[in-house]
Parts: C-alpha cells; sequence; structure tokens
C-alpha cells in the first residue's frame, strides 16, 4: 500500500488557498460585518459603565448598602476587567476570538440579571457578584473585540475599523449617564436588566455571523503564575486602599493584605522576564512613548475615576437635584473627556 507525503509544492498551494480565503472574506462585505457585531459589545460595556454611575446614590439606599460595597461595585467590575484581559488575549489564540466573544455576550447578560436582581438583605454583596461577572463578560468582549476588527480590516484600513469601534465606545461613554438617569427614574434596577436583551442580540448575532478567519496557534502555553501573582497583587492593593479609607478590619490586617498585595506585584515584576510565554511583556516597557503613553492614560483613569464617582453624588445631594438632572449635568462633564479638544 503506497502513502504518499506532502512535498513542498502541497504545502505552498495550501498556503496559497488559505490565503486566497482570507483575501475573499475581506472582499465580500465582512469586515462591516465583524464591526457590526463588536460594536454592539462596545455600546454595551460603555454605556453600563456611566449609566451606573447615576444609578448608586440609589444603589445605596434601596439596598442599605455601604459606601465601601458601592465603591467595589465600581472597583470589582474594572479590577476582573484588567486581571483577565492579558489571560483572555492568550486563549483567544488557542480556543479561537469568536467562541470568546460570544461566549462575553452569555456573561454580560448573566452578571445583568444578577445585577438588577440584587436584593436589601444582602446589602449590595449580591451586587458586586453581579458586577464581577459582568467584569468576565466584559474582559471577554473588549479583548476580542480587538482583534477581531483587525483581523477582518485588510492591511491599511485597520485603523479605520478600530477607530469606528472607539467611536462606539465614547458614544456609548456619553449617552450612558442619560439613558441611567431615565431608567433610574423608574428604577435602577433597569439600568442592569436593560443591558439582557441587548446581551442576548449580540451573542446571536456573532454566533450567525462572525468567522474565525485566522489559522489558531497550536502549543500555547498560559502564564498561570504571573496571571496569579498580577491577581493577588491588584485585588490586594485595591483592598486594602479601600479599607484605610472605609475602615472595616484593624489597621494591622489593613497591613497585613497591602503587604501581600505589594509582596505579589514584586513577584509578577520578577517573574515575568524569565517566563518563555509571559502573561505582560514587560520590555515593552522599555521603550519611553510606550511607558509615557501608558503613564498617561494611567493618570487620566485615576483623575476620571475620582471625580465622576464623587460627582454623582454631588449633583444629587447638594444640588438636590434627581437622578434625571445629575444624568444631563454628568453627561455635559463627561463630553470634556470625550472630546478632543
Amino acid at each position: 500500500m503506497e502513502t504518499s507525503t506532502p512535498t513542498t509544492s502541497d504545502v505552498t498551494s495550501d498556503a496559497q488557498k488559505k490565503g486566497a480565503e482570507v483575501a475573499a472574506e475581506r472582499h465580500d462585505g465582512y469586515q462591516w460585518t465583524a464591526l457590526s457585531v463588536t460594536t454592539v459589545g462596545a455600546l454595551l460595556a460603555s454605556i453600563q459603565g456611566s449609566a451606573l454611575l447615576i444609578a448608586l446614590p440609589n444603589i445605596l439606599t434601596e439596598l442599605h448598602a455601604t459606601f465601601f460595597t458601592i465603591m467595589w461595585v465600581l472597583i470589582g467590575y474594572l479590577l476582573i476587567t484588567t486581571v483577565l484581559t492579558p489571560v483572555i488575549g492568550r486563549l483567544a489564540d488557542i480556543w479561537g476570538r469568536k467562541r470568546l466573544y460570544n461566549s462575553g455576550f452569555a456573561l454580560f447578560a448573566l452578571g445583568s440579571l444578577v445585577g438588577g436582581l440584587a436584593q436589601p438583605q444582602f446589602h449590595g454583596a449580591d451586587l458586586i457578584v453581579g458586577r464581577i461577572i459582568q467584569g468576565m463578560g466584559g474582559a471577554l468582549l473588549v479583548t476580542n473585540s480587538t482583534a477581531i476588527v483587525a483581523d477582518a480590516f485588510k492591511k491599511g484600513q485597520v485603523g479605520l475599523g478600530l477607530g469606528v469601534n472607539q467611536i462606539a465606545g465614547a458614544a456609548g461613554f456619553l449617552v450612558g449617564p442619560i439613558i441611567g438617569g431615565l431608567l433610574t427614574e423608574w428604577s435602577w434596577r433597569w439600568v442592569f436588566l436593560f443591558n439582557v436583551p441587548f446581551a442576548i442580540f449580540g451573542a446571536l448575532w456573532g454566533i450567525w455571523r462572525l468567522r474565525e478567519p485566522v489559522r489558531l496557534a497550536r502549543h500555547q502555553h498560559i502564564d498561570w503564575l504571573g496571571s496569579a501573582a498580577l491577581t493577588i497583587g491588584l485585588t490586594g492593593v485595591l483592598l486594602a486602599l479601600s479599607l484605610f479609607a472605609f475602615p472595616m478590619f484593624g489597621q494591622t490586617a489593613n497591613m497585613v493584605i497591602l503587604a501581600v498585595g505589594v509582596v505579589s506585584l514584586v513577584l509578577f515584576g520578577l517573574i515575568e522576564p524569565r517566563i518563555k510565554e509571559p502573561i505582560v511583556q514587560l520590555r515593552l516597557f522599555r521603550d519611553r512613548l510606550f511607558a509615557l503613553a501608558n503613564l498617561s492614560g494611567l493618570l487620566n483613569g485615576v483623575a476620571r475615576g475620582a471625580v465622576l464617582f464623587l460627582l454623582i453624588f454631588f449633583l444629587q445631594g447638594p444640588y438636590a437635584g434627581g437622578s434625571r438632572t445629575a444624568s444631563v449635568r454628568g453627561s455635559w462633564r463627561l463630553s470634556a473627556w470625550v472630546s478632543p479638544h
């Protein structure tokens, strides 16, 4: 029985066919379909982020929650999104972007449902759980949306696709307070439940229309040690800083939590350069432009987050305005961060 081994020409032919298939996908308008799916995800995540700010005072009152709990309603989502983003980026190379992106819609819908059904007897703890689930979904959406757009658009047009995606996110961030104010006038729960039908639509649209246009890499490894160190480090530092502001334990316990967080981050910095496939390429920060750009983004996030968190309570407190009034004033102030001027 004769067996044939693939020759160099056969391998070249297969590669050419694969390249032709990808080129055909890019010429049949798939890039705009992919952009429409990722735009739904960008709008969903950005609208939720700014709309929730308007509802925080109502949530604080109705759930009998503490300021510490309300702070972690915001921090929980951002923390999970931050630590999962590099891990999900690696998983997308192994399992495919389409599968993970659609899973993001499902998790976002589940988290929204849990948050919208939060009960007063739990004093906001179940709401934090819902936000953490939302954060998992948000990380899946944000991480894979950029990759999906980059894969779909041909070279020279990737910037156009990513730009449209960013505009959708900025638009959602702007209209979010207005939507949040209108929904909160009815009930703050609708700020969460509002997401469920849109997330279901996004998942179905993605399952039907998205493709996997690139060949998935094989033999990829996940840096679990680095992921664990980063997660413990960020969680420890943020939790300790929160406890210093709103004490719940003794000073010694707070210092221990802070020390664990700082040591974990130091270990993360020592471990990553020695990992073959690290979760974060720390050598990128040797580039001065890259490092300063990230530092600028960090400082912008710190300033914006601190101001927005207090601004909503201020607008509904000393100004004695309702959620609708606060939403309009808040949206006007948010435009200062979105405007190119």
